[in-house]
């Protein structure tokens, strides 16, 4: 803690949250102990939280670019099992494919949206092929891929491994 004013009061209240924990857990009655704990420590936290976020009150500035990548990037988390080209996220941005690659080079050390955008599918695909049910033929119709083929030339591609090979390996660990 510092010596400004706010300091040493959020410095005082952490002693009285100190002194309130000893006198309330002093005696060593078990009947209630573990629901008393339970609320302080959710109230103290409570209070910590509170305390932060008067704290962080200073906003930070953002760039254009910065929220523009931030902003793909939610979109690639949202719409990558249906959209897998570029042209429709930056068509979601209201920008071109081209400033949409330069942005995305900018914030994700020389790496492509359409990098991301396939790896978030590739992510997508491992998850879904975890699921045995699931046939290859109905993973691809689930993300939206033209067929079977499609996705496993897709897979393989960026992985090394064919889904088949995947499952095996999985089944195997």
């Amino acid at each position: 803690h510092t010596e400004d004013e706010r300091s040493q009061k959020t410095w005082k209240e952490i002693n009285l949250w100190m002194d309130m924990a000893q006198m309330q857990f002093m005696d060593n009655t078990p009947q209630f102990r573990q629901q008393q704990e339970y609320n302080f420590l959710q109230s103290l936290l409570m209070w910590l939280f509170n305390t932060i976020q008067e704290k962080l009150a200073v906003k930070k500035q953002y760039s254009h670019k910065q929220i523009l990548y931030y902003q793909f990037l939610q979109l690639v988390r949202e719409y990558s099992t249906r959209e897998h080209q570029v042209a429709f996220y930056a068509e979601k941005l209201c920008i071109s494919s081209r400033y949409l690659h330069k942005i995305t080079v900018r914030h994700l050390d020389g790496k492509k949206p359409k990098q991301l955008i396939d790896e978030q599918l590739v992510a997508e695909i491992k998850v879904l092929l975890n699921e045995p049910r699931l046939s290859v033929t109905e993973i691809a119709e689930q993300l939206h891929f033209p067929d079977q083929s499609y996705l496993t030339h897709f897979f393989k591609k960026n992985t090394g491994i064919s889904p088949k090979e995947f499952r095996a390996i999985k089944n195997l660990g």
